[in-house]
């Protein structure tokens, strides 16, 4: 016979003398004819033992590239991170418990919210590190589940910091609130230029005769940039010399402290100056709108910081469920694979 049969359209099988034995009287066609007709039919008998869970347990590895865009993710949101807490504990800790600011429930919480968020990184960070290395879906996925829990902290955070108020501990107060804040517009350079014009007027720098009770001038004419001058550990609006300038006495809320400000005492001038009260003593050489300008820079710093931390941890999160997803389980796997060969 020329031509050994056609296959079939319903089954894709050749017909005619197919089921005679295979024997070396087959011609070489004939086996040709049938390994080319076939293909699905010979893929479907070599893995005719393998299971369908087997399958799934076993997915495709992810490429390079996937890996590789996983773990610079992984490198920026740990660093991003690690930077959030150190900003917390050396900017945000320390201005807050300044005497210039009442304590606030909100922003107490936003300090524990990100500390905490940060103890609970490092078990995360170790979790996914094991996983990744140890291929261990379990742990992958129950890392990714963390995670998800840690991007709901921060966004948190985020909320509690912009809704502080940073009341001023300071000035007359409304439903158990204080009316001044540091975003009120009393706190800024303007209002307290026009402080310091009136102190000049009432308090140049050569008396005639000298002031009998300054103290109770700067109460009066120097109400908030005296009350920042004492607690926020500056003088004058852009510095000292802002007194200067104006041909003014300098106030007695100038005379830098040895201490009682902790980290943000700033250097004090190198010579003593004559203040108000007739005495001599070192000023603070930072003036009160830099500090105010470094607590909000800083504020909005920390908000950036958090807002970019929770970008990289969902950017995690999503490749972290895709890597876990196809990490195969090993140990169901080879009881699969053992079965499979028994």
């Amino acid at each position: 016979m020329a031509f050994l049969g056609r296959p079939s359209a319903a089954t894709n099988l050749p017909v005619g003398n197919d089921d005679l034995p295979v024997g070396r009287g087959r011609s070489r066609r004939d086996a040709q004819y049938r390994v080319f007709l076939a293909p699905s039919i010979a893929s479907v008998a070599m893995h005719r033992n393998v299971s369908v869970t087997t399958h799934l347990l076993h997915p495709v590895s992810p490429p390079l590239w996937f890996r590789a865009v996983f773990y610079a993710a992984f490198a920026a949101w740990v660093a991003l991170q690690a930077a959030t807490e150190y900003f917390t504990i050396t900017s945000l800790y320390t201005y807050t418990h300044l005497p210039l600011f009442e304590s606030e429930k909100q922003v107490n919480s936003a300090f524990l919210n990100i500390v905490a968020v940060g103890l609970l990184t490092v078990f995360v960070v170790l979790t996914f590190i094991y996983g990744v290395v140890a291929k261990s879906k379990l742990a992958v996925l129950a890392s990714a589940a963390f995670l998800a829990s840690l991007i709901i902290l921060n966004v948190l955070a985020v909320g509690i910091l912009m809704s502080s108020k940073f009341s001023l501990n300071t000035g007359p107060s409304k439903f158990g609130q204080r009316v001044l804040t540091i975003y009120h517009p009393n706190v800024s350079a303007a209002h307290w230029s026009s402080e310091l014009d009136q102190w000049a007027a009432a308090y140049p720098a050569r008396p005639e005769p000298p002031p009998a009770d300054p103290q109770a001038g700067q109460q009066r004419l120097l109400h908030l940039l005296d009350y920042f001058q004492q607690q926020g550990g500056c003088c004058g609006v852009l510095s000292y010399r802002d007194y200067a300038a104006r041909g003014a006495l300098l106030a007695t809320s100038c005379r830098c402290l040895p201490s009682g400000h902790g980290r943000l005492r700033p250097q004090c001038t190198g010579s003593a100056h004559l203040l108000a009260d007739g005495s001599r003593a070192p000023l603070w050489s930072r003036g009160c709108q830099l500090v105010t300008d470094d607590f909000l820079r800083d504020l909005f710093y920390l908000r950036d910081l958090l807002i970019s931390t929770v970008v990289f941890q969902v950017l995690v999160l999503l490749l972290g469920i895709v890597l876990g997803l196809n990490t195969p389980i090993k140990a169901e796997l080879d009881d699969a694979d053992h079965d499979s060969d028994g």
